[in-house]
């Protein structure tokens, strides 16, 4: 996208003209989001070459937990975002699986996604 305000959904409506497909993808509430919005108006521009219903991933809807158990589930992961891409490509099984052992092996191998010192402080 462009701009949100006034939202440029031109390049999208194109983009899923080229692949028949769509995934928005948004770190906000799942409820009146911008990946919901333009999920409607590629529904609404789009419904006749659509190869698979459009899908949204966003944030749960309610509040930003504070709890480090309940803040690794709240934003949509890496994986939440592969499944969700394989679903709308209509990818079988084993290649989701597949796809969700190669995220977990390289998310081991980061320091970075792990605190140091293993105390958590916060989700900011």
């Amino acid at each position: 996208l462009r701009t949100l305000a006034p939202l440029d959904a031109r390049p999208v409506i194109e983009s899923v003209g080229r692949t028949r497909r769509f995934l928005g993808v948004d770190t906000g509430s799942i409820l009146c989001n911008v990946a919901t919005t333009l999920c409607g108006m590629v529904a609404y521009e789009c419904w006749d070459v659509l190869r698979s219903p459009p899908a949204v991933l966003g944030a749960n809807h309610h509040p930003l937990p504070s709890a480090p158990s309940l803040v690794v589930d709240y934003y949509p992961s890496v994986a939440n975002i592969v499944t969700m891409a394989l679903q709308v490509m209509s990818a079988n099984e084993a290649i989701t699986k597949q796809a969700l052992i190669l995220i977990a092996e390289e998310r081991n191998k980061r320091e970075g996604d792990r605190p140091p010192d293993g105390k958590f402080d916060g989700p900011f």
